[in-house]
């Protein structure tokens, strides 16, 4: 019995997909439509609407080599003669400052009057180092005596003690 059962199972699947086959066959027709072509106007209309920009290779290459270039000058640390004429006006032009921090006072405050007494020289270089490397929430209370010649790190931790 179970014999029969599976020849008749495969008999039901063979018609059925020879049904199915011949009626996708000679009913259903291929739509032969091409793809759709592109032409170079299209291409750049397209870009245009997309806020794009087109480049040629040499373009595209000079524009890599120049990226390089400044790159590698970025890179090329400034040599000692550069760096000498700045160390000798700061030795001359050396000051001193005793910086008395009250309760409450902002970051912007205390770069401020370090500014007005030539302790530093970038109010806005200050402020963001400060912030940017933790100190401005553990700055102290109390008079510090600071000069122009320490750097900014030296001077955060002056405050910060």
């Amino acid at each position: 019995m179970i014999k029969q059962n599976v020849r008749s199972f495969a008999l039901g699947m063979l018609i059925t997909v020879s049904s199915i086959g011949s009626y996708y066959y000679f009913f259903i027709e291929e739509k032969d439509t091409p793809p759709p072509t592109y032409t170079l106007e299209d291409a750049k209309e397209r870009v245009k609407k997309e806020n794009l920009v087109i480049l040629e290779n040499s373009e595209y290459q000079e524009m890599q080599d120049k990226i390089n270039s400044l790159q590698k000058d970025l890179s090329v640390p400034q040599s000692v003669e550069e760096n000498v004429p700045e160390t000798n006006t700061q030795q001359e032009e050396t000051t001193s400052y005793t910086l008395q921090i009250n309760s409450g006072m902002s970051i912007s405050t205390i770069a401020e009057t370090l500014f007005e007494n030539k302790i530093i020289g970038d109010k806005g270089e200050f402020e963001r180092y400060v912030t940017d490397n933790g100190y401005h929430t553990d700055i102290q209370v109390g008079s510090f005596p600071l000069n122009s010649d320490m750097s900014l790190k030296k001077i955060a931790e002056i405050l910060t003690e």
